[in-house]
């Protein structure tokens, strides 16, 4: 395995030769005598370093010129910067870190100080930027996500009336986005059960068993089971719920539509299987509907402020008490 390069840059070559037998067993060391050597070495090779052990006194170039230089072309985006030096003071210490630094050692140096700063830095930076391509993964993601997400105008989403040809064909790309985007996770997650099931339901679930369904015109049981029984269901939930455009029809007109292939041509099994349900189906979606309203009621009556209303009994009571009078008057009208 390779060893982690380090440019040390520091004019005192003695300095140089006592970092550098410090880190020799462990990492890869590069010298350079002034700041304006280091600027130049790393304009040409920088993604060959990992770490940068930087004086502050220096000719030419002193440290913080380096750092001002590194920091103006985001060089530290890549590279962690340690300083180095015999001042330690606030001052010093400060503007280093204000100037993008990641660290900052005192000399005289101790060996084991050094090499714990070192790793402590190089461990720190990598879990940074493997964090930062992470969250960049996920972001790029969440927009190619958008992206396909928004093919399907709000327009046509939310039109009140019925949507032109053009436009049911737009509508019916859905099923085959939805597809693409699981068809996107990483190959030992398309493989589990579960996804596999949700990739059938997304591409298929406007599927008909009569053929003419979308987007592959599948037929009968060439459409998975699975995305029968949500297409089914997928169609009584949508009669039963009230839309941008059009009404909710009851339980008994939604059953009455779909068993009389107003809906489109389902399973015969399928359609027996609801049947023989419809009453369970109902009852559930009752108590779910009464549960929904239940916890409206008692999240509207968490809301009511029940100190100003038992402000303003108090204060009617008072005021019912008060010795008559036109102040008194005045004062109960303004309650």
């Amino acid at each position: 395995m390779d060893k982690q390069k380090i440019l040390i840059v520091d004019d005192s070559e003695i300095n140089r030769a006592l970092l550098a037998d410090i880190l020799k067993d462990q990492y890869e060391v590069v010298e350079a005598d002034n700041g304006a050597a280091a600027v130049a070495l790393l304009s040409q090779h920088r993604m060959d370093f990992s770490l940068l052990l930087l004086d502050i006194m220096m000719p030419e170039m002193d440290g913080f010129e380096v750092l001002s230089y590194i920091n103006r072309y985001h060089w530290n985006d890549t590279l962690a910067v340690i300083m180095i030096s015999a001042d330690d003071s606030p001052a010093n210490i400060r503007r280093a870190y204000d100037l993008g630094a990641f660290d900052y050692i005192s000399r005289p140096f101790d060996s084991a100080i050094v090499h714990r700063r070192i790793s402590n830095t190089m461990l720190l930076y990598a879990r940074q930027h493997h964090l930062e391509n992470i969250i960049t993964e996920q972001f790029s993601e969440q927009e190619r996500n958008n992206k396909l997400m928004i093919s399907i105008s709000d327009t046509i989403l939310n039109k009140p009336g019925r949507l032109t040809g053009d436009e049911f064909e737009v509508i019916k790309t859905h099923a085959a986005i939805g597809a693409e985007m699981l068809s996107e996770l990483p190959i030992e997650q398309q493989e589990l059960p579960l996804v596999k099931v949700a990739s059938e339901i997304c591409r298929w679930h406007h599927e008909r068993y009569d053929g003419t369904g979308y987007p592959d015109k599948l037929v009968g049981d060439e459409i998975p089971i699975s995305a029968q029984v949500v297409s089914l269901a997928d169609v009584y939930d949508a009669l039963i719920s009230e839309r941008c455009y059009k009404k909710a029809y009851t339980y008994g007109e939604a059953l009455t539509m779909i068993l009389e292939g107003q809906c489109g041509t389902f399973n015969p099994i399928l359609l027996q299987c609801l049947l023989e349900t419809a009453d369970a189906v109902k009852a559930e979606l009752r108590d779910i509907s009464l549960e929904q309203e239940d916890k409206y009621i008692r999240s509207m009556r968490n809301k009511i402020d029940y100190d100003r209303l038992l402000t303003r009994k108090r204060s009617a009571l008072c005021t019912a008490n008060r010795p008559t009078g036109r102040n008194s008057i005045n004062e109960q009208k303004t309650t």
